[in-house]
């Protein structure tokens, strides 16, 4: 009885598990970092990308003001020249993800402090 109902079980798990292809999502890995975050005004940041995904936009934005929304997609070269022209708390974030249907978007936010 044991054995037929063990039976019975094996051969509903491999008739379930063949049925549907398996859908694979790729989740990106966020990675970047700044050579310098203590900086003076007119002083350029140069941020290099480490980021395992298809897409990387890098965005910074001054702190308690609303963003611009303006964003820079790294390149082949994996880095971006900044010039910060103001003074001030500065967030420089970056947003990653894969061309892969249902794959999440990673963010990682390095500070930046301007005096």
């Amino acid at each position: 009885m044991k054995s037929s109902y063990l039976i019975i079980i094996l051969f509903s798990l491999l008739c379930f598990s063949c049925t549907k292809d398996a859908t694979v999502i790729r989740v990106p890995e966020a990675c970047f970092y700044a050579d310098k975050i203590n900086i003076n005004r007119n002083d350029t940041v140069t941020f290099t990308n480490c980021s395992k995904a298809d897409i990387v936009w890098l965005t910074v934005v001054k702190r308690n003001e609303t963003p611009n929304f303006f964003y820079d997609a790294f390149d082949n070269t994996n880095i971006i020249y900044k010039v910060f022209n103001d003074s001030g708390l500065f967030d420089a974030v970056i947003q990653a993800l894969d061309n892969t249907n249902g794959s999440p978007m990673k963010f990682q936010k390095i500070p930046i402090t301007v005096k």
